[in-house]
């Protein structure tokens, strides 16, 4: 099969026949809202982002009740430095290590990522501060 060899008349959708061919005889556009059409009718919960819950269940294996419980646990607010973002759970970040994958915490995003930081440069930062007399 292949590309077609040169001269060979390109095929024109028949939706939009200005626009670009994708399959089924349809131009990009159309093919892309045929294409989300049927992954609804499969499975009426597709969706392309999503959402937080959803990247906080596959990332670390706890539900939005398992995240409220353990920001409430900490008072609701971070961990480190006990400021309350501004009242979202999507402002809070999960603390885990990276290593082990254990989960430590819930911070905000300021501290996790001054966190991260800091573990990759702790060989250098440690002896410093020891020496801070």
């Amino acid at each position: 099969m292949g590309r077609p060899k040169r001269g060979t008349p390109r095929h024109q959708p028949s939706c939009h026949p200005e626009r670009k061919h994708q399959a089924f005889d349809l131009c990009v556009t159309c093919y892309g809202r045929l294409y989300t059409a049927k992954r609804r009718e499969k499975n009426p919960s597709y969706e392309r982002y999503r959402g937080w819950a959803y990247h906080i269940n596959r990332k670390y294996g706890m539900t939005v009740a398992d995240f409220a419980a353990r920001l409430n646990a900490q008072g609701g607010t971070c961990a480190l430095c006990t400021m309350i973002p501004d009242g979202k759970f999507n402002s809070f970040c999960v603390d885990h290590d990276h290593t082990t994958g254990v989960i430590r915490g819930i911070l905000c995003k300021f501290c996790n990522s001054k966190l991260g930081w800091f573990e990759n440069r702790r060989e250098k930062i440690l002896p410093y501060l020891g020496s801070m007399h």
